[in-house]
């Protein structure tokens, strides 16, 4: 359809268009024209079955099914619609309207984006709205933005809101994999971008920020001398390559609230320079950071106003995040970050608050007063268990690790426990678990001997590596969070995968791999009494176990040797142990003990990428790599000790 015709279709089939000759033939083509296409199939063509161009065209797409096709997107070429305002809306099955590269809204126009859209660019298109946009979802039709499936792994450019005339209001829009910097206006590669927005704004709630970064400068949202308010919107990053969520420069107003901010691989907030007025209230800003690399949850480098909380019930959550969970880094400015929850009624961590065991502040942080439970906080419904975290670490490298579990069902949990597996790399921090419950009623634990690894609620379980939380009775709509810390052993490779666990059990929500009497039951083991043996007192512990010494002599043989280091342990829970540690001076990273415990007999062998146990009779091994477990002999994982 060309020079103002008119295609007015409903009800029909169109099909079988061939890419031949070298042109780009499609099904249907409007170009300065008006199409109005309701439920009407395309299917077959070799290319994209609809392509609309020229400014002065109108569609009016509904309820089409666009399947079958090379693509099944709706193609908009870079000079299309925009003459005046536009109204776009959803389709029965496709893959959503594709944006060619240099399409805009420009300053005197609106586009609209009806629920259920989806917008699927290419890498070199970028999404610029220098007028108006209006999306608004609804729970059960968001808004997508997001690349082409050929796009999927460089991303797209994202969404660009600039200029005094530019406004957006968006809700219910899920915002993805914005990852590539060919076409866009400042050659980073943000999902959501404001600049020069100062006589509007843009508006963002009940969203999502999805799946950014990539190789250049990243953020989920950027905001350049602009207005930007979001509300109940979640910002997720890809897992190590985001800079930050959220950066704000230049005389920007940024008001943030019932937000997460949540494993994030870079900062939750970078603010950067004097001028700009950023809030933060009632969010949660928790397990943010890459060990070693980006970190500091909120980093405000200058003088800006940067509050937190700052007032009783606008308090955020700020946790588990690596380094800094505030750090102000310029002399001349201060951070006001009062009423906040830093993971630990003892408040952050601090030179100027002696005892806090929670989140890290540096110095020009306020945080008093602060909270001392965990305020209600946006969640994630629906969801049992939620761990926060980096998803690597090095060698010497310490993690925060925050764990969330929610009772999403009707009824109230029976001796629940939350269980947390760490890196089987990793060695328990000598610090406290930390725990707190959001408002509610949940049943104390049986008393619990605890030590003073495990104090504060979760118990160490070292054979296993794993923490557990007796939560007892968790009710409807009950939350408990907690972080534990773990560090890495010296000798791994770098950037191993975390490998973090958790599960949630209870009497009436079993899981087949857990046995919750076991978990309900555990108490955790204490060394009641240690002697050291000299080695004479070694030689007659040998001479007098057959088998220990079969073990002893393997270990000898494989190059380890004995320098004096050997003792006997008893344990609360009547078990007695005996272990002769063998090393190696040209395998300084290689442990071996020969033990006996009660009445078992084993090597333990660990090296920097594997644990190995080896009876008499079998054994196993774990690459602590890759996890894979091996069994040979009779050993089974039932009887591994």
């Amino acid at each position: 359809m060309i020079n103002a015709g008119l295609l007015d279709m409903a009800d029909s089939t169109v099909q079988h268009c061939d890419y031949g000759g070298g042109t780009a033939e499609m099904m249907v083509r409007v170009l300065d024209a008006r199409a109005a296409i309701h439920a009407t199939t395309f299917s077959d063509s070799q290319w994209y079955p609809f392509e609309v161009a020229g400014a002065s065209s109108v569609i009016t797409l509904t309820d089409n099914i666009i399947t079958g096709n090379a693509l099944n997107r709706i193609r908009v070429e870079a000079d299309a619609l925009m003459n005046a305002d536009t109204t776009l809306y959803p389709q029965a099955v496709w893959e959503g309207y594709e944006f060619r590269a240099g399409f805009s809204v420009p300053s005197t126009r609106a586009l609209t984006l009806q629920p259920g859209v989806i917008i699927a660019n290419m890498h070199d298109a970028e999404l610029r709205v220098y007028g108006r946009l209006h999306a608004s979802g609804t729970t059960t039709q968001p808004i997508t933005l997001t690349a082409a499936s050929e796009s999927a792994v460089y991303g797209w450019p994202g969404l660009l809101f600039d200029g005094p005339s530019a406004a957006g209001e968006l809700q219910y829009v899920n915002v993805q994999t914005a990852s590539s910097n060919y076409g866009n206006a400042s050659g980073m590669c943000n999902s959501l971008d404001a600049r020069n927005v100062l006589t509007h704004e843009v508006h963002l709630a009940h969203s999502q920020i999805t799946d950014f970064g990539g190789w250049c400068d990243n953020s989920g949202l950027y905001v350049e001398n602009s207005h930007v308010v979001v509300e109940d919107t979640v910002f997720a990053s890809k897992p190590n390559d985001a800079q930050q969520a959220l950066r704000v420069i230049g005389n920007s107003t940024v008001l943030v609230s019932r937000s997460q901010i949540e494993s994030n691989s870079g900062r939750a907030l970078l603010v950067e320079g004097d001028t700009a007025f950023v809030k933060v209230v009632n969010s949660t800003i928790i397990g943010n950071g890459t060990v070693g690399q980006v970190f500091d949850a909120v980093r405000n480098t200058g003088a800006a106003s940067v509050i937190l909380g700052g007032e009783a019930d606008a308090g955020n959550a700020i946790y588990a995040n690596q380094e800094y969970g505030v750090h102000q880094v310029a002399l001349n400015g201060i951070v006001f970050a009062t009423h906040n929850w830093w993971g630990d009624p003892t408040g952050p961590t601090h030179a100027s608050n002696p005892g806090g065991q929670g989140e890290e502040i540096s110095d020009r942080v306020l945080y008093t007063p602060w909270l001392t439970t965990t305020p209600e906080l946006p969640t994630s419904a629906g969801v049992p268990v939620r761990i926060y975290g980096p998803l690597s670490a090095s060698p010497g490298e310490s993690i925060h690790l925050g764990i969330h579990a929610y009772n999403p069902f009707t009824q109230t949990l029976h001796d629940a426990v939350l269980i947390v597996t760490l890196p089987q790399q990793a060695n328990y921090i000598l610090r406290p678990p930390m725990v707190f419950f959001v408002p509610g009623n949940v049943s104390d634990a049986p008393s619990q001997a605890f030590d003073e690894i495990s104090s504060g609620g979760g118990l160490r379980w070292p054979q296993k590596n794993q923490v557990i939380w007796k939560l007892g009775e968790f009710a409807p709509g009950q939350s408990f969070d907690a972080y534990t810390n773990a560090t890495y052993r010296w000798g791994l490779p770098a950037h191993l995968m975390t490998d973090v666990t958790a599960r949630l059990v209870a009497r009436n929500l079993p899981d087949p791999a857990i046995d919750l009497d076991v978990y309900w039951n555990y108490t955790p083991t204490v060394i009641l009494a240690q002697h050291a043996l000299n080695e004479a007192q070694v030689t007659a512990a040998l001479a007098s176990d057959t088998v220990l010494t079969g073990l002893y002599q393997d270990a000898l043989a494989q190059g380890f040797h004995f320098y004096g280091t050997a003792y006997t342990q008893t344990l609360n829970t009547g078990v007695h142990s005996l272990d002769v540690v063998l090393l190696d001076p040209q395998r300084i990273s290689e442990v071996v003990l020969v033990r006996r415990v009660d009445q078992q007999r084993y090597i333990l062998h660990t090296t920097p990428t594997q644990v190995s146990v080896t009876s008499p009779t079998g054994g196993w091994s774990r690459d602590l790599e890759t996890g894979t477990v091996n069994f040979w002999g009779d050993l089974n994982a039932e009887d591994a000790p």
